[in-house]
């Protein structure tokens, strides 16, 4: 399947699309479906600040935790968002983005 692209998506895309852009070095921030609206906000603003390899999708399966951010064989979750999450997020992000085993420049 086509991986999927760098997007915030209202509707998880599905979990192969998901797995392939993780190949291709994306992160992903997800949240549950039932979060607060206050919650998906602020993982809004954090995916807007720097929208390339990073894609912000609801998660389609039951999960531990209220946010998680995974990468390829990486995995940050967190049980309830707080104000630390968003530089955790951002620490993730920079450490593992582009860091999949099929990744080139402009992967689609």
């Amino acid at each position: 399947p086509v991986p999927a692209h760098d997007q915030a998506f209202l509707k998880n895309p599905g979990e192969e699309t998901l797995v392939h852009a993780l190949e291709h070095g994306r992160v992903i921030y997800w949240f549950k479906p039932n979060a607060p609206a206050a919650v998906r906000g602020d993982l809004k603003a954090l995916y807007d600040e720097e929208k390339a390899l990073v894609i912000l999708t609801p998660n389609a399966r039951p999960m531990p935790y209220e946010v998680a951010a995974t990468a390829w064989t990486q995995l940050l979750g967190c049980p309830t968002y707080n104000d630390k999450v968003p530089d955790a997020f951002r620490a993730f992000r920079d450490a593992y983005r582009l860091k999949g085993p099929e990744y080139f420049p402009n992967a689609e």
